[in-house]
């Protein structure tokens, strides 16, 4: 997904600060289009757990990230079978886009970061699992 610049509540929010935020990244399309008649076995997409529950002042990060989802259902049923597609809705990842007061932020809500090593490790496992899409 887009970085977001700046965490807000909507009405505080400039129309370029939702638009940098809302709009899925282009590189996503770009890729599946590139790739639409290869014969690719795997398709993950990086989603946020945000699109299900929300976040105060993440409203367009949270829409963002369900358009994503969307766009893998999507792709899935265009694939087929033959092609697993997943959009994994992570939780907060200890480093990366998580500053040290959006960690404590997370802290304070009793939502625990992700290790990073933790986090590789259910992303292979995710990459190692079997079985067809679940759209």
């Amino acid at each position: 997904m887009p970085a977001c610049s700046s965490d807000a509540f909507l009405d505080k929010k400039t129309v370029e600060q939702f638009d940098g935020c809302s709009t899925p990244r282009s590189s996503d399309f770009g890729l599946l289009e590139a790739t639409k008649a290869d014969p690719l076995e795997w398709i993950c997409f990086f989603s946020s757990v945000a699109a299900r529950g929300g976040n105060a002042g993440q409203a367009d990060y949270a829409m963002a990230n369900e358009i994503l989802n969307k766009v893998a259902a999507v792709e899935a049923l265009r694939r087929g079978k033959n092609c697993r597609v997943a959009a994994i809705g992570w939780g907060p990842w200890e480093g990366g886009m998580v500053t040290p007061a959006l960690k404590k932020h997370f802290e304070s809500m009793g939502v625990p970061l992700l290790p990073i090593a933790g986090g590789a490790k259910a992303f292979v496992s995710e990459l190692s699992a079997t079985g067809h899409n679940k759209w």
